[in-house]
């Protein structure tokens, strides 16, 4: 839980996250030549990574609550132990449960590649054109 409500400081970029967010979760269609401005760049690009962070290192609920659901001890993964289980690469933590559906479709959205562009500055913003590389 603290995990999540850590994420409240990332939104001091909302202001720019916000542009494209809302467009998207209200279904309009994005122009593939529309572009985000931005004075501040860095606070947004750190949302992404931030909330990967946080929720990958929370996903351990969704595996024990399929290890339930499968009929096994809450802590009883499939094919590895609880220890190994959470010695996995945040990217894979998500593979305990892929076979559900319902949980599966919570993760849809994760991409690794992206948090780590946001954390190890791999993603920079253009500022003649606005878009980021």
């Amino acid at each position: 839980m603290e995990r999540y409500f850590d994420l409240k400081a990332d939104f001091k970029g909302y202001d720019d996250f916000a542009q494209l967010h809302f467009l998207v979760t209200r279904g309009v269609d994005v122009p593939d030549d529309s572009y985000i401005s931005s004075i501040n760049f860095d606070a947004p690009r750190m949302f992404y990574g931030n909330s990967f962070e946080a929720f990958s290192s929370s996903v351990d609920i969704l595996a024990h609550l399929h290890n339930l659901k499968a009929g096994r001890q809450f802590n009883q993964l499939e094919n590895l132990t609880q220890e190994r289980y959470l010695k996995l690469d945040k990217a894979n933590c998500f593979d305990a449960f892929a076979s559900v559906p319902e949980f599966a479709v919570m993760c849809e959205e994760r991409d690794n590649q992206i948090r780590n562009a946001s954390h190890h500055g791999g993603m920079v913003l253009e500022k003649k054109t606005q878009t980021t590389r």
